[in-house]
């Protein structure tokens, strides 16, 4: 238990570190516009590290057995993914900013599945997995 609280607190520094250090830091945060749009029409260019994590996070959600899985395992391994892809956060600009609008509202439903009661879990999953596949139509 101890390793793992220690994984996830270096996590989240490295997330802190890498995040903070490739975006302005607005103090008005409720100004900033967190539309995800394109790229004047087109896809933004994404890192190897944040699709080879969007994948990973594809794997766990498809694999699952609906009827059966423990959401807050399953949320926790989607929690992880976000926070390797974070730590080794490579897209600087625009590009970095709408990842992170991308990868906002779905932190928000990992978390929900994280404490899903077993009604809640499925239509969470669900949605998890049809966000997820979203992220095709703005990166690439």
């Amino acid at each position: 238990m101890k390793k793992i609280l220690v994984v996830l607190l270096v996590l989240s520094l490295c997330y802190f570190v890498s995040c903070t250090s490739n975006s302005q830091i607005d103090s008005d945060y409720s100004s900033i516009d967190r539309t995800l749009r394109l790229n004047s029409g087109e896809k933004w260019k994404a890192s190897g590290a944040m699709t080879n994590g969007m994948n990973k996070m594809n794997t766990i959600v498809k694999k699952l057995d609906i009827k059966s899985f423990d959401s807050r395992v399953i949320g926790y391994e989607l929690d992880f993914e976000i926070r390797m892809m974070m730590s080794v956060c490579g897209a600087t600009g625009e590009a970095h900013d709408q990842f992170h609008h991308y990868l906002d509202p779905l932190k928000e439903q990992i978390r929900g599945l994280q404490i899903a009661n077993d009604i809640a879990k499925v239509p969470l999953l669900k949605s998890i997995n049809k966000y997820l596949d979203e992220y095709e139509n703005y990166f690439n």
